[in-house]
């Protein structure tokens, strides 16, 4: 029995052993991924980066190193995948200010504000009184030009870390666009003077050059720029600034500088990209599409150089050449922007079934994911397809319902194009998900009332929301409507003329006030309001309704 005992124990040893051993063994090959792709990383090998990279998400998908190495990969290409993983560190870490940090960084990189806005609300009260928190709320203020907000951020960043001139100088720049002639000069002033600081001297040269061009002093930013040139830490980004100087200035040498730069790029992939990206904007797509044309075919079958020649045919509007040259193509992660594309270019040719089939196609491609939906939400927008930019709406508020820009974006698009019944299909689905908002309360009101959908309980809404906030105008003026539609018309004035005077005259407001003057027998109050209502967007429903009640003797 003590010998089976034994030979028991020994044999859990071995098992215990072996689950260690194995343990083990997959640790160390995970660090060995990540020390590998840090160092193809380091060697701008980027391709064996992300096959290593690969390996090693699928091993550990939670791997926090492996999410991080990743997102910069996906940063380097400016892909809409790095939010995903911005996102997914944060998800697993949400305690790390430098994760959530990172996240706002890449949203602001991809245009996507409200994600970079919503980063920062996650973040703790710790966060939030340090300078670098303070930086970046400010930047995102800067993004949506509230100038105010954006230099009272500065300011506590610079009060926090005054030792930090990059701080100092993104204060500066704020202050730049002011409207008072004092504080811009002293921003100047401060600029010059962060100039001769060698950590920020090249920062402070490019501000110094940038506000040369917007105040039309064309020798000042020719002499600057050349300065910002002469210095060792000038960057590409710097060469491309001297070039549109000189295209602003009018010289001689801009073609032969932008050969040059030409030449140069074609040895970095983010160079190469700034620069196309840079003749798009500022109208010389046939130069960048010669010159792209120019490159090797495995430079121009890359995604990003693809996607480049694609905004070139798309601007100069060749939309045959467009369709052909992505016609056998597959962008893997960004197929879903190929298929856009051809769906554009099928339409600009007269081909709507087909682009209508392509548009499809790009939506499935997106495979529900909430950086790819807001990508294409982009392009759609873009190119004013109006049907395709609410469709990608709907996706994102049924699939992800705590992005509330999307449903506001969603809104306005259903108020303006004037679809009461799918206005009120949205507000029944934020009440949903926010029992307590008051606003969409409001709004399933407004509608279902309008519609007589009395099944959603309108006057119920209507009465709860008014109780529970009295001095609001919105809320008062749907429950007044309540009341006028349930023959309590002067009820329904009572509730309107406890209001301020100029609540009556707010354009969402003054319509119903004018109804139900009228209806209360004050119809000669009433014209005021009517031509104030007149004068904003309405419901079909509404118009019909002041209407029909302004005729009435």
């Amino acid at each position: 029995m003590r010998k089976i005992l034994i030979t028991t124990f020994l044999l859990g040893l071995l098992g215990i052993g072996g689950v260690l051993g194995y343990q083990s063994y997959r640790g160390f090959r995970q660090r060995h991924f990540l020390s590998q792709a840090e160092t193809f990383i380091s060697r701008a090998d980027y391709t064996n980066a992300l096959l290593v990279l690969q390996r090693a998400l699928q091993a550990k998908s939670d791997d926090v190193v492996a999410c991080r190495l990743m997102a910069g990969l996906a940063e380097s290409g400016r892909s809409p995948d790095a939010l995903a993983l911005r996102q997914r560190i944060v998800k697993l870490h949400p305690e790390s200010l430098r994760d959530r940090l990172a996240l706002v960084k890449t949203a602001l990189m991809l245009n996507d504000i409200e994600t970079a806005e919503n980063a920062l609300k996650g973040a703790d009260q710790a966060g939030r009184n340090t300078a670098g928190y303070r930086n970046l709320a400010g930047t995102v203020a800067l993004a949506r030009q509230r100038f105010d907000e954006a230099e009272t951020n500065f300011v506590e960043a610079v009060r926090l870390a005054p030792q930090d001139s990059t701080f100092q100088l993104n204060l500066d720049l704020v202050r730049l666009r002011h409207t008072d002639p004092q504080i811009v000069a002293q921003a100047r002033r401060s600029l010059e003077q962060l100039r001769t600081i060698p950590a920020v001297r090249c920062d402070a040269l490019r501000e110094l050059t940038a506000d040369a061009i917007r105040s039309g002093q064309t020798n000042v930013a020719l002499t600057l720029s050349q300065e910002l040139l002469l210095n060792a830490d000038s960057l590409f980004q710097d060469r491309m600034l001297r070039l549109n100087v000189l295209r602003f200035a009018h010289r001689p040498e801009f073609d032969s500088f932008l050969a040059g730069l030409q030449e140069e790029a074609t040895n970095s992939s983010s160079s190469l990209h700034d620069l196309a990206s840079w003749q798009l904007s500022a109208g010389l797509a046939s130069n960048a599409l010669n010159w792209l044309s120019s490159l090797p075919v495995s430079t121009r079958t890359n995604q990003p150089v693809a996607l480049l020649l694609v905004g070139c045919h798309a601007e100069l509007q060749q939309w045959t050449q467009l369709k052909d040259s992505i016609e056998a193509q597959n962008w893997g992660e960004l197929e879903f922007f190929r298929l856009a594309y051809r769906s554009l270019s099928l339409r600009q040719l007269g081909m709507a079934a087909a682009a209508k089939t392509e548009w499809g196609r790009a939506m499935q491609s997106v495979e529900g994911r909430r950086e790819r939906l807001v990508a294409l939400l982009q392009l759609a927008t873009l190119w004013n397809r109006s049907t395709e930019t609410e469709d990608i709406l709907w996706a994102i508020v049924n699939r992800y319902p705590a992005e509330k820009w999307a449903f506001r974006s969603l809104a306005r698009k259903l108020y303006t194009s004037g679809q009461t019944r799918s206005l009120m299909k949205l507000s029944s689905q934020r009440l949903a998900n926010s029992p307590e908002d008051a606003d969409a309360k409001n709004d399933l009101a407004t509608t279902a009332l309008l519609l007589q959908a009395m099944e959603q309980r309108p006057n119920d809404l209507a009465q709860e929301i008014y109780k529970a906030n009295p001095a609001n105008p919105y809320y008062a003026a749907t429950y007044a409507f309540s009341l006028y539609l349930q023959d309590k018309k002067h009820e329904a004035l009572t509730i309107m003329d406890a209001l301020k005077a100029a609540d009556l005259e707010i354009p969402a407001v003054s319509g119903y006030y004018a109804v139900i003057l009228k209806g209360a027998g004050s119809g000669d109050r009433a014209k005021k309001y009517w031509d104030i209502s007149f004068r904003t967007i309405l419901l079909p429903e509404e118009r019909k309704l002041f209407e029909q009640a302004q005729s009435l003797e």
